[in-house]
């Protein structure tokens, strides 16, 4: 079983999914208790630039709107494939890893689409 991912991975798995950190001096910033806190454009958003201050959290719904559209389009243009064989290919590997991590879905989910 595989633990909790790190801030450091959560922060590598969701730019590897397009999120875009803004530069600091371009509204990339808003306070949050006196901290500044950098603003995050997620993928869908980057034609419309509408940032949000934080990461998702790491639940079914987020890795299934932002991580998995990405990860299916990698397995496409890698194994040459239709969108059916690469859904196969995802929730055949996630379903080996739930059988390891049986409670955990989420987390399951969220190794096998970072090493994929």
């Amino acid at each position: 079983m595989k633990s909790q991912p790190s801030e450091s991975e959560i922060k590598e798995f969701w730019e590897s999914c397009g999120f875009k950190q803004l530069e600091p001096g371009r509204g990339g910033y808003h306070y949050q208790n006196t901290k500044k806190v950098w603003n995050w454009l997620p993928p869908s958003e980057v034609e419309r630039h509408k940032s949000i201050p934080f990461l998702p959290s790491i639940n079914l719904d987020s890795l299934f709107k932002y991580a998995v559209p990405n990860v299916i389009d990698k397995i496409m243009a890698e194994g040459g494939c239709s969108s059916d064989v690469a859904y196969e290919i995802l929730f055949k590997k996630w379903l080996q890893e739930l059988q390891l991590n049986i409670p955990h879905a989420t987390l399951a989910l969220f190794w096998v689409l970072s090493e994929l």
